[in-house]
C-alpha cells in the first residue's frame, strides 16, 4: 500500500468540487421538499434539543432514521439564508473536504 500523499488528497478535493458544484444552481427536489423545505423545526426551532430529538425521515418514509448533526446543520443554515442555492453551496464545500 502506498501512502496518500498531499497532492492526492487535494485532487480528490477539488475533483469532488467539480462534480458537485452544478448543484448549486437546483431548487430542493425530492425528498429535500419535505427534509428542508417544508420543515417548520427547521426555520424556527423552539430548542436545539428539538431539533435534536427529530428523526431525519417522516414516519411515512419510516422515520427510523436519525441524523442530528445534519438536521442541526440544515437549522443553522436557515439562520444564514433559505434559498436553496445556499444549501447546495454548502454541501459542495461540505463534498470538497470530506
Amino acid at each position: 500500500m502506498g501512502i496518500t500523499t498531499p497532492r492526492a488528497i487535494i485532487a480528490v478535493g477539488l475533483l469532488a468540487l467539480a462534480v458537485a458544484a452544478p448543484s448549486v444552481h437546483n431548487q430542493f427536489v425530492s425528498d429535500d421538499v419535505w427534509v428542508i423545505q417544508q420543515r417548520p423545526l427547521l426555520h424556527h426551532p423552539p430548542s436545539l434539543s428539538s431539533v435534536l430529538k427529530e428523526p431525519y425521515w417522516p414516519m411515512s418514509f419510516g422515520g427510523a432514521l436519525w441524523r442530528p448533526a445534519v438536521l442541526t446543520s440544515y437549522a443553522i443554515d436557515y439562520r444564514v439564508s433559505d434559498s436553496p442555492h445556499w444549501f447546495h453551496a454548502e454541501n459542495v464545500l461540505w463534498a470538497g473536504i470530506s
